[in-house]
This record gives structure tokens, sequence and C-alpha cells, in this order.
């Protein structure tokens, strides 16, 4: 018997953008199929009134896109929270994966997935959060975590090419 696995996406910010935008749309098409679909993001972005209209959908004001020293408890209480809400979907459907979209959300996603027990952990790179342009230390410390965190993503989805290959390269 094949089961449909229970997909949770994982967003930052409810922006317009591209992952934004097929996120919805997949959670649109998906929920013609009972409870087979979450969405889990922070509670900011001109798509946020869009994506209350779904069912399933979880906004977390402690989702910020921003990070930083200062805001270490904001980011422990948000992981937190992840963690407690995939057990509590994992419980509901012991069939499910999480699929998370940009660095941050893909970091705590991932890594709340894999505390909560969820094997199947799949992200989306579209782009890195390292680039040439910034701090030696910020560089090493966003590359690390990726590289770290590469370790428990079971599958990678990559949007360009390049960023593949910066993947195969770099990580």
């Amino acid at each position: 018997m094949n089961t449909i696995p229970h997909i949770v996406y994982i967003l930052t910010k409810l922006e317009l953008g591209g992952a934004q935008k097929i996120c919805l749309t997949l959670l649109n098409a998906l929920e013609q199929e009972p409870n087979s679909a979450s969405l889990i993001s922070g509670s900011q972005g001109p798509l946020v009134t869009q994506a209350s209209m779904h069912k399933n959908v979880y906004l977390l004001n402690s989702f910020k896109r921003e990070i930083g020293l200062c805001s270490l408890w904001n980011e422990i209480r948000t992981f937190t929270t992840l963690i407690t809400l995939l057990r509590k979907l994992k419980k509901q459907n012991p069939s499910i994966l999480v699929h998370t979209h940009s660095t941050k959300a893909g970091v705590l996603g991932r890594w709340a997935a894999y505390c909560a027990g969820i094997k199947n952990r799949v992200h989306t790179v579209h782009g890195y959060g390292f680039h040439a342009y910034q701090n030696k230390i910020a560089w090493f410390i966003i590359y690390c975590t990726e590289w770290i965190t590469q370790h428990i993503t079971s599958h990678f989805i990559f949007v360009s090419h390049k960023d593949l290959q910066t993947g195969n390269s770099l990580l």
C-alpha cells in the first residue's frame, strides 16, 4: 500500500517570492486530499492573509527572517515551537515529510524535524546565505552551519545549476 505523506512546508516569511507562491499553490492543490499538507511560517509578509485562508497553516510570531545575537532567545523559542509543532503533526500523520525553503527556515526546520524524529527532510536551495561580500566571520558561521545541516538532510532540490555547483564544490 502506497501512503501519501503529509508534507509540511516551512518558510520564514510570506513575502511575494517564488518559494512562497509555489508553497501556497502546492498547499492549495494538496488540500484536495484530506489532511495532506501544512504550512509553517512567520506571521509577516503580504501573503499572510492568503495563507490564513488555508487550513493547517501555522503562523509563528517569533519566526523572523533576521538573525543575530540580540535575538538569540527568540531563535531558541522559535526552534522549540517548531519541534513541538512537528511532533504534534507527526503524531497525527505518521507518514510525514518536512520541506524547507531559504537558509534560516532550512536550518531551523531541518533540525527541528530531526529532533522531532521525522526522517524525510527536504530542502530547496534558493541560493546560499554565505557569499564573498560578507564579513569573514559571518561567512564562516553560516557556511559551517549549512555544512553540518546538510548531513541531516535527506534530499536537496536546487533551483539553479549554479546553486548545485556551489553545493557540490563547497559543501
